[in-house]
């Protein structure tokens, strides 16, 4: 008996994977609590690696930047000493990726904390750390501002592809790392033209050598 799968049902798997994308995406919610306390397996985004969450992390409800609630952790620097200089940038390009993934926005949160977790995805809610962004601000005295743009939003893609892929596997394993690539693969041409739409890849290619 042949085993070898026909172009029918490659077809046929490609285009289950997608809808299953899909509604992962689609199963993605606002969080609409006024304070958030970790439970042991919430997933997070560090560096190359994905650890988990401690328990017992304890985030409080601020109020929002232009649509997205934004949290403080418990026991950080007050609200007053944040530095909010480029939280406009910061929402601008979460906004502008969730356009990629057709993802609403309410289901975007803000948050700012000195732990070691870039993001992480809660019962279906995506929260990105402003403290990283800040952190990992591309340095623009030394490249061309636009050029740091991009960067910013190739290194925030790879964030949500990662996040999105804890919908449908929580673990930190090989089935994860398929579905992150998944999600990326699928949605890259989308990506592409989003940052073409920002004239983000002219500064680019200008600077090949």
């Amino acid at each position: 008996v042949s085993t070898q799968s026909t172009g029918s049902d490659l077809r046929l798997g490609r285009k289950q994977e997608e809808q299953m994308l899909e509604s992962a995406i689609a199963r993605c919610h606002e969080n609409n609590q006024s304070r958030i306390i970790s439970q042991p397996h919430v997933d997070i985004y560090k560096f190359d690696t994905c650890q988990e969450l401690q328990a017992g992390t304890d985030m409080t409800y601020y109020g929002s930047f232009d649509g997205l609630e934004f949290y403080l952790c418990k026991g950080d620097k007050a609200i007053g000493d944040v530095d909010f200089s480029a939280i406009g940038d910061f929402v601008k390009i979460l906004k502008e990726l969730s356009k990629v993934f057709r993802l609403e926005q309410k289901a975007i949160h803000l948050y700012y904390g000195k732990v070691n977790q870039i993001a992480f995805n809660r019962n279906n809610s995506l929260f990105f750390n402003y403290y990283y962004y800040l952190l990992y601000l591309p340095d623009t005295s030394s490249i061309d501002p636009q050029l740091a743009l991009f960067k910013s939003f190739v290194y925030w893609y790879g964030v949500y592809c990662h996040e999105l892929a804890h919908q449908l596997e929580s673990a930190h394993n090989q089935v994860h790392s398929n579905y992150m690539s998944a999600f990326y693969e699928k949605y890259l041409q989308s990506f592409i033209q989003k940052l073409e739409s920002l004239s983000l890849l002219i500064p680019v290619l200008q600077n090949i050598n």
